[in-house]
């Protein structure tokens, strides 16, 4: 059996607190002291200081910690996928320095998306990878610098490039026949939300991705196209959303029974807090359901 471990997105469940890189290392070191995660996932730190206490902490704690950088990418409005080449390599070169600033935090991994799609998906998927593999060539610089790759929803509000199980099989077969993957650097983060957003069959999805995948993040999302709040929204698990606890008992049962890419596995509980008296409560939540998965 498959064992998997807890992870925290600091991103997401301490949205504002993640931003504030003046008082981050508190919220950082609460989470430390619940001595309870052996990932955390967050966002990338500029500040030299922050990144030489975070470094300290992350080392004590042993966390094996993914920075994501789609946020920033999408802010510069680079996108790995781009037609226009010059404008690519921007994007990758960009990736390059945050693949650098990681390695000061003592971050194990790197993750991102392939971009939003323009409408020529077989070049764009050819451009993706084209980054993918100049940015493979970075991170080997490093001794430990994982790449993490999340495939977002092909047709609902983030229509990526790399999105529906089709489309993402085959990138990650590509990248394994090619030879490019033997150290299992380049991974695949399987995100419920988006995949349940392509009417992917979910068990099917994880079944197929999971030996090029060290995570899974249970997402929830609405997937009725009328709905106001249809797409990706984070919302927390339950209704109105397709994911309930019933159903992330089904999938988390059905993943420790696979092989996944790596001996160390990652769950977490997808949900964006934007609400700070309320961002500690939902931790607790989330803290408490994945010690009920974990019981099972």
């Amino acid at each position: 059996m498959t064992l998997i471990k807890p992870s925290i997105l600091i991103s997401n469940t301490f949205d504002p607190l993640s931003r504030d890189e003046e008082h981050v290392m508190k919220l950082y070191q609460t989470i430390a002291d619940l001595n309870y995660y052996n990932a955390i996932e967050t966002r990338i730190i500029f500040n030299t200081q922050v990144q030489k206490e975070f470094a300290d902490l992350a080392t004590l704690h042993e966390w094996y910690v993914t920075f994501w950088v789609t946020g920033n990418l999408n802010n510069l409005a680079f996108r790995l996928n781009n037609l226009n080449e010059s404008e690519r390599i921007k994007a990758v070169d960009q990736v390059k320095i945050y693949c650098d600033l990681a390695v000061k935090s003592n971050a194990k991994a790197i993750g991102f998306c392939s971009g939003k799609t323009e409408g020529h998906p077989l070049e764009e998927q050819e451009q993706f990878f084209k980054s993918v593999v100049s940015i493979l060539v970075h991170a080997r610089k490093y001794e430990e610098l994982d790449i993490i790759i999340e495939p977002l929803d092909s047709s609902s509000d983030k229509r990526n490039t790399l999105g529906d199980l089709e489309t993402s099989l085959s990138f990650f077969q590509r990248i394994n026949s090619s030879g490019l993957n033997h150290d299992k650097r380049i991974r695949c983060c399987i995100d419920t939300a988006h995949f349940a957003l392509n009417n992917d069959n979910l068990s099917e999805t994880i079944k197929e991705l999971s030996i090029y995948s060290d995570r899974v993040h249970f997402a929830n999302a609405i997937l009725d196209p009328s709905h106001i709040d249809y797409g990706d929204k984070h919302i927390a698990i339950g209704d109105p959303g397709f994911l309930d606890k019933g159903y992330c008992i089904e999938l988390y049962e059905q993943c420790r029974t696979l092989d996944f890419i790596s001996k160390d596995t990652y769950l977490t509980i997808e949900e964006r807090v934007l609400d700070q008296q309320k961002m500690f409560e939902k931790e607790s939540e989330h803290r408490e359901f994945l010690n009920t998965l974990r019981a099972i």
